[in-house]
């Protein structure tokens, strides 16, 4: 079963294969969040809980490079805790979405005791992916003047977006 995306006012859901559907519902959302209320303009954010204690653990902020790159390629290529599932060949439809344990929301140790290997899993911290600046990815603006982007406005919406996140 492939990724099913559903809209819902300001909530894009992504609903992952049922093996991982536990884990999506509970450690991951995305939203849009309104930056500037003059221009229409929305950044777009995936957030992903730390697997052990996200009220304790550390949040970590993650920009892909570019600019102008949509943050799910961290969230899928990179260090998030989804991939998509590798295919020699396209056959067509959406792509499979599967859980990726070497992910930032925990690390890995290996110890050798007696032969057997031991994992233990050790949490990072929590995530979220900001699809900036505007026009990235999901993130958008309702006008033309909200759509002119600068290293300024950038770093502006992201500062308001990081106040409006943490409330």
């Amino acid at each position: 079963m492939g990724a099913l995306v559903q809209r819902n006012e300001n909530l894009l859901a992504i609903q992952c294969q049922r093996s991982i559907y536990i884990m999506c519902a509970q450690y991951y959302c995305c939203r849009y969040v309104e930056v500037n209320e003059s221009t229409s303009v929305r950044l777009f954010y995936y957030f992903v809980k730390s697997e052990k204690d996200p009220d304790v653990d550390p949040l970590l902020l993650w920009l892909s490079g570019g600019p102008g790159c949509s943050s799910i390629s961290g969230l899928t290529h990179e260090i998030g805790p989804f991939q998509f599932a590798a295919k020699r060949y396209y056959s067509g439809g959406l792509p499979e979405i599967i859980y990726r344990p070497e992910t930032w929301t925990k690390a890995y140790a290996l110890i050798q005791v007696l032969r057997d290997e031991l994992c233990m899993v050790l949490q990072v911290s929590n995530i979220i992916f900001v699809d900036s600046p505007i026009g990235a990815g999901f993130s958008y603006a309702a006008t033309m003047e909200g759509s002119k982007s600068s290293d300024t406005k950038t770093v502006k919406q992201l500062y308001i977006f990081l106040r409006k996140v943490a409330q």
